[in-house]
């Protein structure tokens, strides 16, 4: 044991749950976002006007309301992640379990300085992802979810010193929002082949016609790639993994609590100090040193992502983000002092997008139309979401 102190520096604690009336107001305006981006998909920002569509319901609420809807997918996603844990320790009067791990045949003992500077690093398996996510104009994106992940904190190691942390599972979840910038996808390629074939407007008329057809061909191709930056901002919990501190926490000074469990769970524990234990901290306090992540509270992250995704029709697609992230965890071990370990995580995540699908599925009998087409001037769709739904020659199966 090393006698070191920790200066821990005092940190402004953010609010990231806000009052049940900013809460409306936030979902008012997320839907009221949805319906602006409905009706300014009819005309394409880059200048390309679309065929005029027809109604997706008899009414005109209806049919403003699937237009709406349209525009939100939910998404789902898994992978792993990478992360660097760390955290520094300085001369003082605190003793910190750290030791020494790496034996010099010329030395003794390795000279301890100032500042020791540790370091951990870990694979985290698995992490997931839910969310829901709405266009707008397909130029930016807005969203929310909910992240889980299950990692274990490695020793922390660095100059020769070791700082082991036992017990160190953990599961965390984040609660996030999303805001994101789309870099390139069909809306931009077209403009983008549109500006290639304007120098072939003076052309000789073999050339010029050459190029129509190829520009009109070209321009009619589903083009399924979208590439589009991400920031985050979310908020992180721990979820207890001990289940013998669960069990105490929720059976001790009641009949129903068994010390003969405790002792089973915790050898060090005599099965008198269990008897007579009355709370949690009690438990704690007669354990062996075991670092711990303690309670995170308005524990803020931030994030940033890069996501490439791939249509497989006009409602599902399926994507992959690469995200750096930063965040904090508070070691809360009974024998010191608490202290902050700053943690960079790199992930990478595959998942998949479905889009609300804002028209109805033709149910008529006797229609056997595949593509998208109208009964009574109401548009239907004749194919699975997982299917283009006018398909190209080639595309049919």
């Amino acid at each position: 044991m090393i006698s070191l102190f920790r200066s821990t520096p005092k940190t402004h604690s953010f609010r990231f749950l806000i009052m049940q009336k900013k809460g409306m107001l936030l979902l008012f305006s997320f839907f009221m976002l949805a319906i602006v981006s409905a009706f300014g998909q009819d005309e394409d920002i880059f200048g390309i006007t679309r065929k005029a569509r027809n109604p997706k319901s008899d009414s005109q609420m209806g049919n403003f309301f699937r237009n709406a809807f349209e525009q939100f997918s939910f998404q789902l996603s898994t992978g792993a992640a990478f992360y660097n844990l760390n955290t520094e320790f300085y001369r003082g009067q605190n003793v910190y379990p750290i030791t020494q791990y790496q034996a010099n045949r010329d030395f003794d003992f390795y000279p301890l300085p100032d500042t020791l500077s540790l370091r951990s690093r870990e694979l985290i398996l698995p992490t997931l992802e839910a969310g829901l996510r709405l266009n707008l104009f397909n130029i930016l994106t807005v969203g929310g979810g909910y992240g889980l992940e299950q990692g274990n904190l490695a020793p922390f190691e660095g100059g020769g010193y070791q700082f082991s942390l036992q017990g160190a599972n953990y599961r965390a979840a984040n609660y996030f929002a999303s805001a994101g910038v789309v870099l390139f996808d069909a809306s931009r390629r077209r403009f983008l082949l549109k500006q290639k074939y304007k120098k072939y407007e003076k052309a000789n008329p073999e050339l010029k016609m050459r190029m129509k057809r190829e520009y009109d061909q070209r321009i009619r191709q589903n083009y399924p790639w979208t590439i589009s930056v991400e920031g985050e901002i979310g908020r992180l919990n721990l979820i207890p993994t001990n289940e013998i501190e669960s069990y105490a926490a929720r059976f001790l000074n009641t009949d129903l609590y068994n010390y003969e469990r405790v002792v089973d769970y915790f050898p060090e524990v005599s099965w008198i100090e269990a008897r007579d234990i009355e709370t949690l901290s009690q438990l704690r306090t007669l354990r062996k040193y075991q670092a711990r992540l303690g309670d995170v509270k308005d524990q803020i992250t931030y994030a940033a992502a890069l996501r490439i995704s791939y249509d497989l029709s006009e409602y599902a697609s399926v994507f992959a983000k690469g995200k750096y992230m930063q965040r904090s965890f508070v070691n809360d071990s009974p024998d010191f002092i608490a202290f902050p370990m700053n943690q960079e995580v790199y992930s990478v995540q595959f998942g998949l997008a479905m889009k609300v699908p804002g028209t109805k599925r033709c149910k008529i009998n006797g229609c056997g139309v595949v593509m998208k087409h109208s009964h009574n001037g109401v548009e239907y769709r004749g194919s699975s979401i997982f299917n283009f739904q006018n398909r190209k020659i080639g595309q049919w199966y």
